[in-house]
This record gives C-alpha cells, sequence and structure tokens, in this order.
C-alpha cells in the first residue's frame, strides 16, 4: 500500500465524532451508499516507502493522526515502522498501524504476527488495521471469512475495534464485518462510496 503523506480521512475514533448527516446527505443503492457531510480532520498513511517522516513538520502542518505499515504477511516488519509509531507519539499525532494481508496465508498467524510487532495499544492509539486489497487467487469467500478472522483475533488481542481498510467494490460482499470500523479508499470524490453493511465510513482516503 504505497501512498503519498497528504490523504484525508475522517477521525470520529479519537474525539472527532461524525456529525449527523441530513437527509440530503445520502444516496443509497441496494448495494452502497454514497455518504456526505461528516467532519473530518486530516490524517495520513505512510510506510518504508515514504523514507522518513519529519512528524513535527507534519503536526504544525495540521496532521491530527496517522497510520504507518506495520507488518505484511508473516515474513514482513516494515523498517520505518519503529521510527514512526515512536515519532507520531513524540509528535502529539495520534497513532496507528496496519497490516497488509496476504488471503493466501493463515489469519490467526498474520494476527498474531502484528499484535507482536505493534505491541500493547496505548489509551491514546488507533486501532489496528487490516489493509485488504490482495485476493492472494483467493474465492471471495474465503477471503471474506479469513478477513472476519483476522480483524476478531486481533480485536481480541488489543482491546480495540479492528478496522478494515479496502475499496468499495474490492468484494461483492462484506456481510459479517459490519462490526468493524470501515477505513474506505475512494479517490477523487466528493463523497465516498460506502459499501453495505455499512452505513458511514470511519476513515476516509481520499487520494492516492
Amino acid at each position: 500500500m504505497k501512498r503519498r503523506l497528504l490523504a484525508l480521512l475522517a477521525l470520529p475514533l479519537v474525539g472527532c465524532i461524525a456529525s449527523p448527516l441530513p437527509p440530503e446527505a445520502t444516496e443509497s443503492t441496494e448495494q452502497a451508499t454514497t455518504v456526505c457531510g461528516q467532519t473530518s480532520v486530516k490524517g495520513v498513511d505512510v510506510s518504508h516507502y515514504d523514507n522518513t517522516v519529519d512528524w513535527t513538520q507534519a503536526k504544525a502542518a495540521g496532521i491530527s493522526f496517522g497510520f504507518a505499515k506495520a507488518t505484511e504477511s508473516t515474513n514482513f516488519v516494515d523498517p520505518q515502522f519503529a521510527a514512526n509509531w515512536s515519532g507520531m507519539k513524540a509528535a502529539g499525532i495520534a497513532r496507528g498501524a496496519y497490516h497488509f494481508f496476504h488471503p493466501e496465508v493463515d489469519a490467526t498467524q498474520q494476527a498474531d504476527y502484528v499484535v507482536k510487532a505493534v505491541g500493547t495499544l496505548e489509551a491514546g492509539d488507533l486501532p489496528i488495521v487490516c489493509d485488504l486489497e490482495q485476493t492472494g487467487s483467493q474465492s471471495e469467500s474465503a477471503i471474506l471469512a479469513d478477513a472476519i478472522t483476522f480483524l476478531a483475533a486481533v480485536t481480541k488481542a488489543t482491546g480495540k475495534t479492528a478496522v478494515l481498510y479496502v475499496s468499495p467494490s474490492f468484494l461483492s460482499s462484506y456481510a459479517g464485518l459490519e462490526s468493524y470500523g470501515l477505513w474506505i479508499a475512494n479517490w477523487s470524490v466528493s463523497c465516498p462510496t460506502v459499501p453495505s453493511p455499512w452505513s458511514t465510513w470511519a476513515f476516509w482516503q481520499s487520494s492516492d
């Protein structure tokens, strides 16, 4: 998941609660809902592709929170994760970590791997994210089942409800995931598309 530093995301999970939506703020279909009108604050997501991040400068530029890549599969820890994790805290930026998920690899082992790499989440830390953007040549039903297994295991281990990062149409069904937070990747639109069964988003990546 290589992305630029500036992504606009909503952050209801650390105190900036999304404002109530007026009736005209949504457009619904059976498959998805286009959601507008939520209060949002700026955040970023980074990985080793972004090299060294100056988190003090990011804070001064109005960045309130960040997600750093922690792990991938069961054999890769991002070489910049430790620096990003400590740097966000030192700069007063709410910090989160994400795991790049491989559906062809055991989901429970991946959950254990990221939880071990991140360590104990502190009171102000954001939940761990499952970055789901590869199929691993698996069926949709298998991907969905494994994502649920991963999110449930991370939630149990950390005590914070895990979040799913996904684009609106990556899977045809997200049934069973509604209890987890949604980080929607929907670029270059004025309002993101939220797939069923969610009715709103916790985070919105509006740019690559």
